[in-house]
């Protein structure tokens, strides 16, 4: 019901640990709700230790610098598309430019990954949110991500959702499929039980 921890939910808390496995792009909302519960930890003094982990998109910076006036759950922070850091580090960058309401600063730790650089490659060995599903997704949800807020399905509702893109109707490619609602996933897809024609990038070499 609340995206960020309430007065109420901290009250008997020594400390919060966070620990979700990051993708390294900007609308993937995984930072958003760190940025929140570094909000609520500071207002309501309560340490934070964030568990870092590796980003496997951290090898490169690339796209815009979110515009504020644009601001949203879906982009905090004025950092490119792909921004390079893992969470721990955005835990830091958070703190240090005074991003956090009335310029807060929480009470970090944060634990680092030890020996990774980010040029250290890195598969995840669990899918980190039910539409990223391997590593090939993964990499292109930097670019894919874009095409959330048109009319364009990006496999969500398929097996391969973010390795694939394509509309109902046939100029637009090829490829076919058929958006369904998968178990375990509340919305339905966009284009449900429409068959969508287009392109796929599930065989793409990542490079």
């Amino acid at each position: 019901a609340v995206r960020k921890p309430t007065q109420d939910m901290l009250e008997d808390v020594d400390v919060v640990v966070f620990d979700l496995q990051d993708v390294g792009v900007r609308c993937y909302t995984y930072l958003s709700t760190l940025h929140d519960v570094m909000e609520a930890c500071a207002a309501h003094q309560c340490p934070l230790i964030v568990l870092d982990r590796p980003n496997p998109n951290g090898h490169y910076v690339d796209g815009p610098v979110l515009d504020l006036a644009f601001q949203s759950f879906v982009g905090k922070h004025p950092i490119p598309v792909v921004h390079g850091m893992t969470l721990g580090e955005m835990a830091c960058m958070i703190n240090g430019e005074g991003w956090l309401q009335d310029r807060l600063r929480c009470a970090l730790t944060v634990i680092a990954v030890k020996y990774y650089t980010h040029q250290t490659p890195y598969s995840l060995p669990i899918p980190p949110s039910p539409n990223l599903t391997n590593d090939q997704a993964v990499a292109l949800y930097p670019c894919l991500s874009f095409f959330e807020g048109t009319t364009m399905s990006t496999g969500r509702g398929t097996p391969f959702p973010f390795q694939v893109l394509g509309y109902p109707a046939p100029s637009f490619g090829a490829f076919q499929f058929t958006p369904i609602g998968l178990h375990g996933k509340a919305q339905c897809p966009k284009h449900h039980d429409q068959q969508c024609f287009g392109m796929a990038s599930r065989n793409t070499p990542r490079s």
